[in-house]
């Protein structure tokens, strides 16, 4: 898929440093960080034990971790506990620095080794994959390395069918996002083959492509507020940092559009279709139109077709624009890595909470936990019990335990507590986390 001996220095440089910040991460605590940390964890688990995930979801990169955790119990004296979570860190910190690879092999092929450099970089370093893809989004950064790999077999003057068959299955089993933007841009380059499509003039296809993404963008806010109107409204529902991605986003999107529309007539109309679909459906990714929960699950996404629009359209664009646009990218992923090192991600629950839960609350099978979001999993994962958030309907267990998280400031500042009803009594009263039992 790429050959090691003809790749520049350089790029080993950038993998490496993409594996050491998600290292650094990943590894600085004994727990996975990020809110969905202990999901990964459990999932293994689960399928070591009885061979099924413990809930439904996309499966490779849990029967991946899974094959990997088995073979390290078989052949070493570490406990299996340990082990997963190895196995689920290890592989959030190597997977996605994978994808730079084959895209900056491509680009080689289209520009110089810094353009290249920094283009292949974005897809790793920018603030949405650095910080929102990492720690408790395996899934999702591994589906879009995959789709790195993906996109430039899709775009190979020779293209080798099974690999793309292959690729395609592999990112739709990882991630549905992966399928998605798989589907999406394999429909990109299907469509830009049609008569038709070969026959609109450059601003007729425009308009066209830009009054489809107006309907788009106008469903959408109707199927929830969106996230411009909770922030004319004072919501801060949205780190900052992701504003300061969405800013560099639309700055390089646009200047693409603008060094693409000048020289339109220069660029075969195949590749010229493909770029202004991938322009625009990076701007509908990352629209403020979007509703809070379509938003958190698009703009991360935005990056990659960001990328793959630039590795289209950098080889045809003049020279002031590249240098225009190498400099955004040099910016923001400069600004994203320094972001990285001041404010990176924690796991949910502090490491002595997290062994106050494993000596303290009870292994019952015919018990149910309620805990906050993110808790749960841990508390699945350290004693083997069933696990539901606060308002789920728990009535038909005979004994439910209510386990609250006291975390002092020192994590997630927004952390609430699950409710108590009058009946329970307090089990376990500790540093950090309190215990309640109610029994029918």
């Amino acid at each position: 898929m790429f050959s090691t001996n003809k790749t520049p220095s350089i790029v080993i440089y950038l993998v490496l440093l993409a594996f050491a910040l998600r290292f650094y991460q990943n590894f600085g605590s004994y727990l996975q960080p990020g809110i969905n940390g202990g999901y990964y964890p459990v999932q293994v688990r689960s399928i070591l034990k009885t061979g099924r995930l413990a809930y439904m979801d996309t499966p490779l990169i849990f029967y991946f971790q899974a094959l990997l955790s088995f073979l390290l119990n078989k052949f070493t004296a570490y406990n299996l506990s340990s082990i997963i979570l190895f196995v689920t860190k290890f592989t959030d910190t190597l997977i996605p620095p994978l994808v730079l690879f084959p895209i900056y092999a491509f680009l080689r092929k289209r520009c110089s080794v810094v353009g290249s450099s920094l283009i292949a970089s974005m897809s790793v370093f920018s603030i949405f994959i650095l910080q929102g893809l990492s720690g408790d989004f395996t899934k999702n950064s591994a589906a879009l390395a995959l789709l790195g790999f993906y996109y430039v077999e899709l775009y190979r003057k020779k293209r080798n069918i099974f690999k793309l068959i292959l690729l395609f299955i592999l990112t739709s089993l990882t991630h549905k996002t992966g399928l998605l933007l798989a589907t999406i841009t394999t429909a990109i380059l299907i469509s830009s083959k049609l008569k038709f499509i070969k026959d609109l003039k450059y601003k007729r296809m425009v308009i066209i492509i830009l009054v489809i993404s107006v309907l788009f963008q106008t469903i959408l806010s109707f199927l929830s507020p969106s996230v411009l109107c909770m922030l004319l409204s004072n919501l801060k529902i949205v780190s900052t940092e992701n504003y300061i991605g969405l800013i560099f986003t639309w700055a390089i999107t646009l200047i693409l559009l603008v060094a693409v529309t000048e020289i339109n007539e220069k660029i075969p109309h195949e590749i010229l279709v493909s770029i202004i679909m991938l322009i625009f459906l990076t701007l509908n990714l990352s629209s403020l139109l979007l509703g809070k929960s379509y938003a958190e699950r698009f703009w991360f996404l935005s990056t990659s077709t960001l990328v793959f629009a630039l590795i289209l359209g950098i080889k045809y664009i003049r020279e002031k624009w590249r240098f225009a646009i190498y400099s955004a990218i040099a910016i923001y992923t400069t600004f994203s890595i320094l972001y990285f090192f001041q404010s990176h991600k924690l796991p949910i629950i502090k490491e002595t909470a997290y062994k106050e839960i494993m000596l303290n609350l009870p292994t019952d099978p015919n018990s149910i936990v309620v805990a906050e979001h993110g808790i749960d999993w841990w508390i699945a994962f350290a004693t083997k019990n069933k696990v539901a958030q606060d308002g789920i309907l728990v009535d038909k267990y005979s004994k439910i335990y209510y386990v609250n998280y006291y975390p002092r400031k020192e994590v997630y500042a927004w952390f609430g507590t699950v409710t108590v009803p009058e009946s329970a009594e307090l089990h376990y009263d500790g540093e950090y986390i309190k215990i309640y039992v109610d029994q029918k």
